[in-house]
């Protein structure tokens, strides 16, 4: 008899220490000195382990996003429902993207996003050069930083001051900027005139001369004539033959006032004509060729073509 009570005193002790307790539940603390009955129900000894979804962390931690869903006890310590957000100090940026100037001290969760950290890398494209610079015409596409400094995008434009006119020419004043960075003869440059050409023998100097040529340096056509007076032709002035075609391209000066048929003219299969005199725009009938002066230049592409 004795040891029955001691067995069943045994069980009751046990059982009031909440021994029964199921997975999601823990012992009341302190348990209760005894139950209502010879065996204690879960009720009397046990109560439900705490959840963190009823977890607030605080200001500087965020509820962990990935938790047990059942604490330890009755109640939830913070170090199993939070954990420290992240921090943009150690974060790294994307190739085009860089650490934004004023990040915030915390990150929503424990890892920080990339759009809380960084911001684009500033381009080249959108930016304007102020009137004496010009953008680069070769630069990277993205820039050091969020914002481009003028020093990526911009170079100095070029200055007539320092550029070199050829020969016959001089520089144009006022000497200003160019439009990029290397100058162009024409920004910077204009022809003296006839002044100084020096013309071919047998021919002179154009009186009165003109006083500027129409490209940077001066042609012997604008500035000089034949020493009988007649101002030198070009190719310009001169009509091929039906059987010839002018010369790509065509000289701007020929060796005398008047050019030749040969200087200007090839056949058309690409031959050059024999020295003949050139019959001027108009000339004959109609403006053509007279047959005594054609005669030659024919018996000339004929020979040849039998060859």
């Amino acid at each position: 008899m004795l040891k029955t009570l001691s067995l069943s005193f045994a069980l009751w002790a046990l059982e009031g220490e909440g021994s029964c307790c199921g997975s999601n539940s823990v012992k009341i603390h302190p348990s209760p000195p005894g139950c209502s009955g010879a065996s204690c129900p879960q009720g009397e000894c046990c109560q439900s382990k705490g959840s963190c979804g009823t977890v607030t962390c605080d200001s500087s931690n965020s509820v962990k996003k990935q938790h047990a869903g059942y604490c330890s006890g009755a109640s939830c310590l913070p170090s199993e429902c939070c954990e420290s957000k992240g921090s943009c100090g150690n974060f790294t940026c994307g190739s085009n993207s860089v650490k934004k100037q004023q990040t915030p001290p915390y990150c929503s969760g424990a890892s920080c996003e990339q759009s809380e950290c960084c911001e684009s890398k500033g381009s080249c494209g959108t930016v304007t050069c102020d009137s004496s610079n010009s953008v680069k015409k070769q630069h990277a596409g993205y820039c050091s930083g969020a914002s481009c400094l003028p020093s990526e995008c911009c170079e100095s434009k070029g200055s007539c001051g320092n550029f070199t006119c050829v020969s016959n020419s001089v520089k144009k004043q006022p000497a200003g900027y160019c439009s990029s960075a290397s100058c162009l003869p024409s920004e910077c440059c204009e022809s003296k005139g006839c002044g100084n050409f020096t013309c071919d023998s047998n021919f002179v100097k154009i009186q009165p001369a003109p006083n500027k040529c129409t490209g940077a340096t001066c042609l012997q056509s604008e500035c000089c004539q034949s020493q009988g007076g007649q101002s030198q032709e070009n190719c310009d002035a001169v009509t091929c033959g039906s059987n010839s075609v002018k010369k790509q391209p065509a000289p701007s000066d020929c060796s005398g006032a008047t050019c030749l048929e040969s200087e200007c003219c090839q056949s058309q299969g690409g031959q050059s004509l024999s020295a003949a005199p050139a019959p001027a725009q108009g000339s004959g009938a109609g403006g053509g060729v007279s047959l005594e002066a054609f005669k030659p230049l024919m018996l000339s592409w004929v020979m040849a073509k039998m060859i």
